[in-house]
């Protein structure tokens, strides 16, 4: 490979496929991505706590999908819960510290994590699962803007 040629290995090329992945509604292959740029950065540094967030993220927005094509609703809900709260916990531990690529905003991952609480809350007490998949479409979608 020469220099000139893209690394598409690169955390920055593996963070961007997976914002990709998101953006295009493709949940748990953006979670399988970031999951790969997970594998490569050192255990217990700031970078790979963020990263893990991602990954959460990516799986939250799968619960919805997972039960409009079957799976029980109730259960899909108590799982992106939970993915919820250690997504927060992950990027609180990361701190300020620098994300998986340069340029990573972790303000922007922490509001869409804060805004698919409250989709969550809603869906908890109600809310049609149609118009949930769609908000957690549009959470998706102003993540990858903010990164982008």
């Amino acid at each position: 490979m020469t220099d000139d040629q893209p690394n598409d290995n690169s955390p920055a090329d593996q963070f961007t496929r997976g914002l990709d992945l998101l953006k295009a509604g493709d949940y748990w292959e953006a979670h399988e991505a970031w999951e790969d740029l997970w594998h490569t950065l050192p255990k217990d540094c700031a970078a790979r706590r963020a990263t893990k967030a991602l990954i959460q993220l990516a799986a939250i927005c799968y619960k919805p999908e997972q039960a409009a094509s079957g799976r029980c609703e109730t259960a899909m809900q108590r799982g992106m819960g939970k993915l919820i709260e250690t997504a927060q916990t992950h990027l609180r531990d990361s701190g300020d510290l620098p994300g998986p690529t340069p340029g990573f905003d972790d303000h922007a991952l922490a509001d869409a994590l804060a805004r698919l609480e409250a989709i969550h809350n809603d869906w908890c007490h109600g809310e049609e699962l149609h118009e949930i998949r769609c908000r957690v479409q549009q959470a998706a979608l102003c993540f990858t803007t903010a990164e982008h």
